[in-house]
């Protein structure tokens, strides 16, 4: 039993001041390294090019789920705003390009329909940050059906 009451009275200890500096400053970190990939994205990425950026929807994406665990802040929310608006473009993009490479045929590396299929995962983990980060809110529907549906945006777009 003794164990037991150990568990819960250190469930409900209360922070450090040390703590919560820690989390302030991890926070702030993830935040300019989401901010950071968002500049750089707006300085070199090209959205009607063919070949993928220097930034990774993957690598994105990843970074914006660890930034929603950070506190909200006017800040982490008009990163996240930036983030989420290119990872939906990104997805958008390497979605249309693994569909027409598919097609096509004579790229090895998507004959088999295997970066199609990467595609639509990466499209899918854009979703599912969206759900997270719309949870609850108020807005949560018109988001995910404005920037949700990547693969019919991304079919759409090259067959009217």
């Amino acid at each position: 039993m003794p164990i037991v009451l150990h568990v819960f009275s250190t469930l409900l200890e209360k922070p450090t001041q040390e703590d919560e500096r820690t989390d302030k400053e991890q926070a702030g970190k993830r935040r300019e390294m989401v901010a950071e990939m968002v500049e750089a994205l707006d300085a070199d990425e090209e959205l009607e090019s063919d070949t993928v950026g220097r930034i990774k929807l993957e690598e994105l994406t990843h970074r914006c789920f660890e930034l929603l665990q950070a506190p909200v802040s006017p800040e982490r929310e008009a990163t996240l705003k930036a983030a989420l608006t290119w990872a939906t473009n990104l997805a958008v993009k390497e979605l249309r390009v693994a569909i027409a490479k598919t097609n096509e045929g004579s790229d090895p590396a998507y004959a088999d329909g295997q970066k199609l299929d990467e595609a639509l995962g990466d499209a899918g983990g854009v979703q599912s940050l969206m759900k997270k980060k719309c949870m609850g809110c108020k807005r949560a529907a018109p988001v995910r059906t404005r920037c949700g549906d990547i693969p019919h945006r991304a079919w759409t777009r090259d067959h009217p």
